[in-house]
């Protein structure tokens, strides 16, 4: 028999209701939990849309990356060929190139792709903390922490870092799905080849994904698998695609490791604390941190960091049975270990905020969980727990608000470099990068004074220099441009941009054979410097040296084919060759990309005179002095157009205003001889007055007319 009953049916089936609805209730709570998370998370990063891009490698990877402008083959293969800044991050830069395709430089599209990035990867916390067995308030909580935090500002408003954020998103993917391929009977095959595509898609952002196989030995630790060569033959895929990823970004990075042993331990303790520090007790933080020095336990900071990395070692012994404890101290330690410098050379990357991005995320996870117990042990108490709510409430609004302001740290340059000069009131960078968004603003007087400051803080900073004899230049101070030139030179004698900067002020001072030699040299030591290459073809072109000229703007257009100098001048030697479709071909390219340049107009009316279209010569003419009413040789020449179609009144006209323009414009003056004789029949004399001669024209033939 069993103890089954016609009256205890309907109670299983209540039961059965209660425990569907508790888990219905559960996923409610779940996603609400989520989407509270994603919604503090963006409301706390909302400033970071308006702010503009950052003169600090916004240039490098972005702005001046000829590389991103064009989506097809060979630029694709050279975003996944060459190193940017020494560092691979080809699917960054590709990241890049896609915005650029369908919003240039708009950087409102670069800002929210960092923002949505980051509400990715706090989402996929979420789903990787639910997964390795935290509760939902653990979860809540450290999922909140991570997207909330202000340490990740200089991640997902510098959009240079987008390499973090990207990176984070297919790491972060990764570890879910190996821990579903981990925690799965079914579909084990497809779990596994997922977390490979991910960790490839990671590495390729940035090479800080190295980490990834030993960050999942420490899963296979938690999820209590035990350990042996399945173990390890699990993470071989991965360690055959990380290896030769790593190694072209470690071959052109040396110097990380130093001879002083002493020292680099030091140092290398410093900066372990330094990030649990600053993740812990957020209150300073900058772009750009200057190390202590001397780098000595003499020194009261270098003495505290090594007391307080004693004490993490004696807590991590004490507690070492603690699996959320371990969890978050070898997920940090196993995520960050390749940026802990034992190096004493200071430089400005020593440390940084962002190195910290995804590292933290064990110790959100440890916090999440600290949070969850506190929760259920004050279940019973409500003064308690009530308290403990509110500090936790002060402590979110505390971060979110941190965040909020931290965010318009990075609004433009201008701000950013006066907050980090501020904070380091030693450090040349600051000013001589402020110093350059004062140049573009053109506030010479300020961008002056900060280049002063950052040479004399620092008169070994060469870029300082090198904006100086820009802003000499550009202040007609010839010599004095020249000689912070050649101090660039005698600093970095490798240093391209300062043989073309040469270059340009002998081309100033009229002496362009002097200059010709310096472009050469920067093109050189850089074939793909395109200002020099354009430097050298608009010589050999003045000079008449057009096949060099056309192989210089070959270059360029191979580089960047979004060159619209490059397609003009291009398009006026097709004209010399009297390739006519062929400089049309290329004269319209470049309007299409600069559709306000007066002069493209200009040349692309010569060539339809060419064609003899002159009506559409007339058009682009007409054109050209509508952008710019001051281009004499635009009048000039639409007057030579009206001329060929015997519109002499008109033609008259322009030369006329040509010649006001530019009284020294000799074929302006030329084709209104030509006029007058036409007209007359003799040689001009000296000021003869034409519209009157067109005018006597006119009434002889009225007359003329008349009479028959």
């Amino acid at each position: 028999m069993t103890n089954e009953t016609p009256d205890n049916k309907p109670m299983d089936a209540v039961e059965k209701l209660n425990a569907l609805s508790k888990k219905k209730r559960t996923r409610i709570f779940t996603v609400a939990a989520l989407v509270f998370i994603l919604a503090a998370t963006f409301v706390a990063y909302l400033p970071t849309l308006s702010n503009d891009f950052i003169y600090l490698d916004d240039d490098s990877h972005l702005l001046n990356n000829p590389d991103l402008r064009v989506l097809d083959f060979p630029h694709l293969k050279r975003i996944f060929t060459t190193t940017i800044n020494t560092t691979y991050i080809p699917l960054t830069l590709l990241s890049f190139a896609f915005e650029y395709h369908f919003a240039e430089y708009d950087p409102f599209i670069y800002h929210l792709n960092n923002l949505l990035l980051h509400l990715g990867v706090t989402a996929l916390v979420f789903v990787f903390a639910m997964q390795i067995g935290l509760p939902l308030c653990g979860a809540f909580a450290g999922a909140l922490l991570f997207g909330l935090h202000p340490i990740h500002v200089e991640s997902v408003c510098w959009i240079t870092e987008r390499k973090d954020v990207l990176y984070a998103f297919f790491y972060m993917g990764a570890l879910c799905f190996y821990w579903m391929y981990l925690s799965s009977s079914a579909k084990k095959g497809f779990f596994y080849a997922a977390a490979i595509v991910c960790g490839i898609l990671s590495m390729l952002a940035k090479p800080m994904a190295l980490s990834l196989p030993l960050v999942m030995l420490i899963c296979d630790w938690f999820k209590g698998r035990r350990w042996g060569v399945e173990m390890l033959v699990d993470k071989a895929p991965h360690f055959l695609y990380i290896v030769p990823l790593t190694w072209l970004t470690l071959s052109a990075n040396t110097g990380m490791v130093t001879p002083n042993l002493q020292g680099g331990v030091i140092m290398w303790i410093w900066t372990f604390v330094f990030y649990i520090y600053k993740f812990l007790l957020p209150v300073s933080l900058v772009p750009r941190y200057e190390p202590p020095d001397p780098v000595t336990l003499a020194n009261p900071q270098f003495a505290c960091a090594l007391g307080l990395f004693v004490l993490i070692m004696v807590a991590l012994v004490r507690w070492r049975r603690h699996r959320w404890l371990m969890f978050a101290s070898l997920f940090y330690f196993f995520s960050i270990f390749m940026l802990l410098r034992a190096n004493t050379v200071v430089d400005d990357d020593v440390v940084a905020d962002r190195f910290m991005y995804l590292p933290c995320l064990g110790i959100c996870f440890l916090i999440g969980y600290g949070i969850d117990r506190l929760m259920d042990v004050t279940r019973e108490k409500v003064g308690w727990r009530m308290a403990s709510v509110a500090c936790l409430v002060a402590v979110t609004v505390w971060l979110g608000a941190k965040t909020f302001v931290q965010t318009k740290v990075w609004r433009a340059s201008i701000p950013f470099w006066t907050f980090v000069a501020e904070n380091y009131p030693a450090n040349a960078m600051s000013y001589g990068n402020r110093g350059e968004a004062y140049r573009d603003q053109e506030r010479y007087d300020l961008a002056l004074e900060d280049f002063n400051t950052a040479i004399a803080v620092d008169p070994t900073y060469m870029e300082a220099y090198n904006s100086r004899g820009q802003m000499y230049g550009m202040m007609g101070k010839m010599e004095e441009a020249l000689a912070d030139f050649e101090k660039v030179i005698e600093l970095r004698p490798d240093f391209d941009e300062a043989y073309n900067n040469i270059g340009v002020i002998y081309s100033m001072q009229e002496k362009p054979d002097e200059a010709v030699k310096y472009y050469e040299k920067a093109a050189a030591i850089d074939p793909t410097n395109i200002e020099a290459r354009y430097n050298m073809g608009d010589y050999y072109y003045k000079q008449g040296e057009f096949d060099k000229a056309f192989e210089n703007f070959q270059v360029i257009l191979a580089l960047n084919p979004r060159s619209a100098g490059a397609y003009n001048k291009r398009g006026l030697i097709y004209g010399v060759r009297k390739e006519y479709d062929n400089a049309f071909d290329d004269i319209s390219r470049a309007i299409a990309i600069e559709p306000a340049n007066a002069e493209y107009y200009k040349n692309r009316g010569i060539i339809f005179e060419h064609k003899r279209m002159l009506d559409k010569a007339i058009e682009d003419h007409t054109k050209a002095i509508g952008l710019d009413p001051g281009l004499a040789d635009a009048f000039c020449f639409r007057g030579n157009a009206y001329a060929q179609q015997k519109r002499y009144g008109e033609a008259a006209k322009d030369f006329a205003q040509a010649l006001k323009l530019d009284p020294e414009h000799w074929r302006a003056r030329q084709s209104q001889n030509t006029l007058i004789q036409i007209l007359t029949g003799r040689k001009p004399e000296e000021n003869l007055d034409i519209r009157k001669i067109v005018d006597e024209e006119r009434k002889k033939r009225k007359a003329v007319s008349g009479n028959e």
